[in-house]
């Protein structure tokens, strides 16, 4: 019993020995989604991305490509099927796929940033705005509870705006220009070309890297350590580490209902008394007063005519 014990433990250490060795051959995916990331363009995305890679496979000495996605649906298909293991996604997007960032894009020290919705026109305020078409960069499947939930926090309902969804902060921009749209929501370091700020969001979660499929806890220790050293990247002063809790809450607040005044309780009417409770006390009588004795006249002054 004890022989076949240490055999199999031998086995299975061999085992974890090869599937390890395995991996570290792998070639690893690098994948981007972020369509809001408004200081590089798709194609300056994907030479990014690509440069990123090969950083990152420098320093855990494994294989690793970068690839740029332009839609959603195409990053959480190639997730399901393992062919990417690692992404830099928008805030939205990990949080409504339950996805679990370990680091987040910085400015300074910074892993937020802050969004303005700009506006053209006679458009000065978001009073202005209602029932107007707002144009915001598509990234996932509640872009307007985005803004409404989270950049408006909850004060206005979706319904107060009519929508417009561009692919990237450029195509929104553009669309207000040509009279598309009344406003854009976009992060506050887009280019606005001219467009007046109407409303400043701030504290808004900034893009962060996920591990969107299986990857041996050896190799995700050893990408973390690399990433969260790497210098700039992405138009970003670099990484920094975030708690999964700020992105849990960022999902709570996409998931919730607008605010809305507690509406008032319908009035209760009262409550009948039978007439022998109202008369009597027990068995005896009661003799009740009459209704001119317990009205006082008021004492009137000479002026009170005049």
């Amino acid at each position: 019993m004890r022989r076949a014990r240490v055999i199999g433990s031998l086995a299975c250490g061999l085992l974890l020995a090869g599937s390890t060795g395995a991996w570290g051959q792998k070639r690893l995916v690098l994948g981007l989604y972020a369509p809001s990331m408004s200081s590089l363009s798709r194609v300056e995305r994907i030479r990014e991305i690509e440069s990123l890679a090969k950083q990152l496979s420098r320093q855990i000495g494994q294989p690793v490509s970068g690839q740029s996605f332009a839609r959603g649906d195409d990053l959480t298909r190639a997730a399901k099927q393992r062919r990417v293991q690692i992404a830099i996604v928008s805030a939205q997007f990990a949080a409504e796929n339950k996805w679990e960032p370990f680091a987040a894009l910085k400015r300074g020290s910074v892993a937020t940033e802050s969004w303005t919705i700009v506006a053209s026109g006679a458009v000065s305020s978001l009073r202005d705005l209602k029932g107007k078409t707002l144009v915001i960069p598509r990234t996932g499947r509640n872009d307007r509870r985005f803004v409404s939930n989270v950049l408006l926090e909850g004060e206005v309902d979706p319904s107060y705006f009519n929508w417009l969804l561009a692919p990237d902060t450029q195509s929104a921009v553009r669309a207000v220009k040509l009279g598309k749209a009344a406003a854009a929501a976009l992060p506050s370091t887009a280019p606005t070309g001219g467009l007046k700020k109407v409303f400043v969001a701030s504290g808004v979660p900034a893009p962060a890297a996920v591990f969107i499929s299986r990857v041996p806890n050896a190799t995700r220790k050893a990408i973390i350590d690399a990433m969260l050293k790497m210098g700039q990247v992405l138009g970003y002063a670099g990484f920094r580490a975030v708690k999964n809790s700020t992105y849990t809450g960022l999902r709570q607040q996409l998931l919730a209902k607008a605010k809305r005044k507690r509406p008032i309780p319908p009035r209760q009417r009262p409550m009948a008394l039978a007439q022998r409770d109202v008369w009597t006390v027990g068995k005896l009588p009661i003799d009740l007063p009459s209704p001119l004795e317990l009205v006082t006249t008021p004492r009137t002054r000479p002026d009170d005519f005049e």
